[in-house]
């Protein structure tokens, strides 16, 4: 339980416990009638926050990826939105927390000598995949439990670490030994983007990660997810289908220090029901 709830219900009881005293001591029907509404109304105060709660993780643990695309369309950041997507999927396929409500967590191992007794342990956390180790979030700045238990916190989180890292790339090359750099860990032919998310991943020694996310923004496998859950959700026979309108063509220009988006030609879905324009 979280310590917030913990010292809530501590207050509950509390109010319990006095209204109680007060019911013994003036035992009349005018101060207990006053005790039983008020003791109603904060009763409900608590319901209605714990279904907003509940409402609020009911998409990620529904893996109701409409409404999660939603979301993500809703961050607010210079970053393409595709971009964003990309990353969250395939750090996590959107994942944050499962049916049960249980936090997506994965383990990381390094060795950090010959010996196997010499392993460095972590841990990401949620969407994003936020490792507990990242120096780009300030503990001041950045509350870690919410990173862990709110899902669009963590989008945000990630969203921050990714500007952190372009603004990291940026000091490189102003550096008087870039260059020895660029060469010692063959970074010529890279863009910024390259650059962004190879530092996102932890400066993995192959180029993977970048290749992965640019082929994720240009098949969209979000758009499917959306698609299958839309034609599962609709209400057969009745007239309320999916249909595709003709796919556009996005060109987005090559990255500078004002614009992050990669260089690439890709087609985006128009997802409506029947009968709308």
């Amino acid at each position: 339980m979280k310590y917030s709830t913990w010292l809530k219900w501590i207050w509950v009881k509390f109010i319990l416990v006095s209204a109680a005293g007060v019911i013994l001591l003036f035992d009349t029907a005018a101060v207990q009638s006053q005790i039983t509404v008020f003791l109603g109304k904060l009763d409900s105060m608590l319901s209605l926050e714990k279904d907003a709660a509940v409402d609020h993780l009911r998409i990620w643990k529904n893996k109701d990826y409409a409404a999660i695309n939603q979301r993500i369309e809703a961050l607010e950041t210079d970053f393409p939105k595709d971009l964003i997507k990309a990353i969250a999927w395939c750090e996590s396929e959107w994942n944050h927390i499962d049916t049960d409500g249980h936090l997506f967590v994965t383990v990381n191992r390094k060795k950090s000598g010959s010996e196997i007794r010499h392993h460095q342990i972590s841990l990401d956390y949620g969407i994003m995949q936020i490792n507990e180790r990242m120096e780009s979030l300030s503990r001041k700045a950045w509350d870690w439990e919410r990173i862990k238990n709110d899902p669009e916190y963590n989008l945000r989180a990630g969203v921050a670490v990714l500007k952190s890292k372009i603004a990291y790339i940026h000091r490189l090359k102003r550096q008087s030994n870039w260059r020895q750099l660029e060469s010692r860990y063959c970074l010529q032919g890279h863009d910024e983007l390259d650059l962004m998310l190879k530092a996102y991943n932890g400066f993995q020694p192959s180029w993977n990660y970048p290749k992965r996310i640019k082929s994720v923004m240009q098949e969209k496998p979000w758009e499917k997810a959306v698609l299958r859950q839309l034609f599962f959700e609709a209400n057969w026979p009745d007239t309320i289908f999916v249909k595709i309108n003709p796919a556009r063509e996005t060109i987005i220009p090559r990255v500078t220090s004002a614009n992050l988006a990669p260089e690439i030609s890709f087609y985006t879905l128009e997802i409506a029901q029947a009968g709308q324009p």
